[in-house]
């Protein structure tokens, strides 16, 4: 996870602005970016998966058994004393959350991709790249503050260890934290390992019985909005000791 001044957008060839399509369109189209291992990065235009093949690191051995790693991860701005959520999430019922609405463009180019959001006056520009020929990812954010406010940005990563045709299951002995120091953590499991690390976020473990989360659905199970797919609700278990990273972001020059 890095922070950096200035997104390089060099070869973008596709672009979509979300909150112009809506949501019905925009959780239906899908990007793709393989490792060259096997592996891959997968999700929606709008961060939102609506298949259990979506996650931002799928690993693959060299028997080509794929496995997820990092499902997603979710951004909250704190601006002020409000917090708003810039997660795209399905839950029972069909309800969506509203982080979708405040991306204003979506780029994408053969090695990453790119989201612009914008609220309240703050702008988050969030670029993701795989690392051809290795089972890892970058992350990149960008903020411009034009506040007069102290902004925030807070990262919790989804971590799972399963197959990727499989379900995740909460078994804390089987997905263990580990917080290495203030810049790198991740979880440890006999099926696998995943470390995060970033240049200035500070990484902090949830309390226990937060880092589960087994409320968030994948729509494409959903006969009422795939009607050719399968009819049982697929719900992952995914872990969330939110290396949850605080980062305090500029004041308005």
């Amino acid at each position: 996870m890095h922070f950096k001044k200035k997104a390089d957008r060099s070869g973008s060839f596709v672009g979509f602005k979300p909150n112009v399509l809506g949501l019905k369109e925009s959780r239906g189209l899908e990007w793709i970016i393989p490792n060259g291992l096997g592996g891959y990065s997968s999700s929606t235009i709008i961060n939102m998966n609506t298949s259990q093949y979506h996650a931002l690191l799928v690993s693959s051995d060299e028997f080509m058994n794929k496995r997820v790693l990092l499902q997603k991860l979710d951004e909250e701005l704190i601006i002020g004393d409000e917090s708003i959520s810039l997660a795209s999430d399905m839950y029972e019922g069909g309800n969506v959350s509203d982080g979708w609405r405040f991306l204003q463009n979506f780029d994408f180019n053969y090695s990453k991709v790119f989201f612009d959001y914008s609220v309240l006056g703050v702008k988050l520009t969030k670029s993701l790249t795989p690392i051809h020929g290795r089972n890892a990812v970058i992350f990149s954010y960008e903020i411009y503050n034009k506040r007069n406010d102290v902004v925030r940005l807070k990262v919790t990563p989804y971590m799972n260890m399963r197959d990727l045709r499989g379900l995740g299951t909460r078994s804390p002995q089987e997905m263990r934290p580990r917080l290495f120091s203030e810049h790198i953590a991740g979880i440890d499991s006999s099926r696998g390992y995943l470390t995060l690390c970033s240049d200035v976020a500070l990484c902090s473990k949830k309390p226990e019985d937060e880092r589960w989360n087994t409320a968030v659905f994948y729509p494409r199970a959903i006969p009422e909005f795939f009607p050719r797919a399968r009819a049982n609700p697929s719900c992952h278990c995914l872990i969330r000791w939110s290396i949850s990273s605080w980062i305090l972001v500029q004041r308005k020059q």
